[in-house]
């Protein structure tokens, strides 16, 4: 990763009075932060997304995996396509690779899916969109109601409690015919509070599920990366990820670099992180959560 540029850290006693002047002139130092962001990553190729057979498996013609970070999947009977997913590594806190951004699952690439989950031993996966919204798909279920198979894969939905924001769902998911019987447990943790393309109404709200996934990453105890996805696995995806990032940066930091992170993402995924409203709502909810930190305690 690249060395950190300290022009855009902020102390954490000063994240409240960097973010009123950044507010000020109608976001004025926000719109120019993020201006310099938007080029970040673009002229990196995406050569395995374009091919005919792959081309296909995009949900988004324009929402394409870079190929230095892109996810490969096994290799089938010497099939190259066979590689591709529309996935990208992300950077986090902690690990070059702690994340993997992905696109919402077409039908067709729902055996795909399910196939990189197995293969990169995943644990976690985060849900961040509806599965249709104004008429619009954005989402097809690629989860089972109760057992199915994909591919060579019987995934099994063991539990499912909803909320008012959010559903936890469990599952195992084991090979089928395979001589290795191993079961594993995956836990998915949607949210259904964020509107395509925009912000949620509640900060309090997403930084408590933002909690409640890293809660149960600490429980898990592994390090494999936590899979996530909204529709095209940008906006919405990236939101959280520099939300999960900042979170932990003021956990265990003087200095909070909400900049850099985003910059460092779209180093590894197209667009991430959407909308200027997006980038300035990571901020507000760091406000929320250091005057919560500071409210005195009863």
């Amino acid at each position: 990763m690249e060395s950190r540029d300290f022009f855009h850290a902020i102390p954490v006693c000063s994240f409240q009075e960097f973010f009123y002047m950044k507010q000020k002139d109608e976001n004025n130092r926000f719109l120019q932060e993020f201006k310099e962001l938007t080029d970040v990553g673009n002229d990196q190729s995406k050569k395995a997304a374009e091919t005919p057979a792959n081309a296909m498996k995009n949900r988004y013609a324009h929402i394409l995996p870079y190929d230095h970070s892109r996810v490969k999947l096994s290799l089938i009977d010497g099939n190259l396509d066979s590689l591709y997913i529309n996935a990208n590594y992300i950077p986090g806190f902690y690990d070059s690779k702690e994340y993997i951004a992905t696109q919402a699952p077409l039908p067709a690439t729902f055996v795909d899916f399910w196939r990189m989950i197995w293969e990169q031993q995943v644990r976690i996966i985060v849900v961040l969109t509806v599965c249709e919204e104004q008429g619009k798909v954005l989402c097809d279920q690629y989860w089972p109601a109760d057992t199915d198979s994909y591919g060579h894969f019987a995934v099994h939905k063991v539990s499912e409690l909803p909320s008012k924001d959010w559903t936890i769902r469990h599952f195992t998911i084991q090979k089928i015919n395979n001589a290795d019987t191993s079961v594993r447990s995956v836990c998915q943790l949607h949210y259904r509070a964020w509107p395509d393309r925009g912000v949620p109404l509640s900060p309090a709200s997403l930084i408590t599920f933002v909690e409640l996934v890293r809660e149960q990453l600490q429980a898990a105890k592994d390090s494999t990366p936590t899979v996530l996805h909204c529709s095209a696995g940008v906006g919405r995806t990236g939101t959280f990820i520099a939300l999960d990032v900042a979170l932990q940066q003021l956990r265990a930091r003087h200095y909070l670099d909400i900049f850099h992170t985003v910059h460092q993402m779209r180093l590894n995924r197209y667009l991430m992180l959407q909308t200027v409203e997006q980038y300035i709502f990571v901020h507000y909810c760091i406000i929320e959560k250091i005057v919560q930190m500071e409210a005195p305690h009863t």
